[in-house]
């Protein structure tokens, strides 16, 4: 069972928030991830700005955020709100993990910014190869992803 990254945060959400970073590519055990960042409902980041505005900033994009120790609460990422990257995530615990297809959009928007990002591209050539090895499987549902499953029960092997 993976931990509950939201255990030590003291927050009363609305809406699961959605896993979105490098944590996120872990879930999908795709890379080691260090960054924690969540995208919140626009509701859930007013109350959370409201109630530590000293964690509040703007990033070189334009996207407002809040950080909490190692995590960092966005509004928005390149300007994509909660109600349109929360699309196919899977529920872990009290959160969302964002799906492998809009991480690759994420990753995308990242280098038309950034076009020397070699993390960016590495992580897109990561996605890209693990969704096209979905097409390869007929039987897995685009939809499914490994999150909280061990690696011998991927593709009906035999533990």
């Amino acid at each position: 069972m993976q931990e509950n990254l939201l255990e030590q945060i003291s927050f009363a959400f609305t809406h699961p928030p959605l896993l979105f970073g490098g944590k996120a590519l872990e879930r999908h055990r795709l890379r080691k991830g260090n960054d924690i960042d969540w995208i919140l409902s626009a509701a859930d980041f007013q109350t959370m700005h409201q109630t530590f505005p000293e964690g509040y900033f703007t990033n070189a994009y334009g996207d407002e955020g809040i950080r909490w120790g190692q995590h960092e609460f966005y509004r928005s990422c390149f300007g994509n709100t909660y109600p349109l990257v929360i699309a196919q995530a899977q529920q872990c615990h009290q959160y969302l993990v964002a799906s492998p297809l809009v991480l690759l959009y994420l990753k995308i928007a990242t280098v038309m910014h950034e076009m020397n990002n070699q993390k960016a591209w590495r992580d897109i050539r990561l996605l890209t190869k693990h969704l096209c090895s979905r097409f390869d499987d007929p039987d897995e549902d685009l939809a499914n992803s490994a999150l909280d499953q061990p690696s011998s029960e991927k593709k009906g092997e035999q533990a």
